[in-house]
């Protein structure tokens, strides 16, 4: 096998290289941040549609509030209104009760306390090396 030499120097090769790798790099960064578009456009649209299903269901329970609120004072032969508090209380005290308990949750949870104490351990461990070596 013949080894072919093109007039080319070391350094002419070497520019030609590193021109090669940075218009690699931006074509990686130009495709990572279509790719980024691409993602948030998929993101808005699923959340648009979490959104209003969301208010149709809000708007939905709402709805059979009043009717249970109707059918509990047409059962019990109460006014209208009678139905309605009943509901109103009962769902006082469901959310009450679910207030309570996510407050109660919130308040075990401690953050990043362990990762802020690796990070501290690690850089006084990293500080130590460095004093160390000097």
């Amino acid at each position: 096998m013949a080894i072919q030499r093109d007039d080319q120097s070391v350094s002419d090769i070497a520019r030609t290289l590193l021109d090669d790798v940075r218009d690699l790099f931006r074509e990686e960064i130009a495709l990572a941040r279509a790719e980024v578009r691409q993602e948030l456009e998929h993101a808005r649209a699923a959340g648009m549609a979490l959104g209003a299903g969301l208010g149709l269901l809000a708007i939905g329970l709402l709805l059979l509030f009043f009717a249970a609120g109707r059918a509990l004072a047409a059962w019990f032969g109460w006014p209208v209104f009678g139905g309605y508090a009943l509901v109103g209380v009962v769902l006082l005290v469901i959310g009450w009760g679910a207030t309570a308990s996510g407050r109660r949750r919130l308040q075990r949870i401690h953050g990043l306390r362990q990762t802020g104490e690796s990070l501290k351990r690690s850089a006084a461990w990293a500080a130590d090396r460095i004093v160390s070596r000097t």
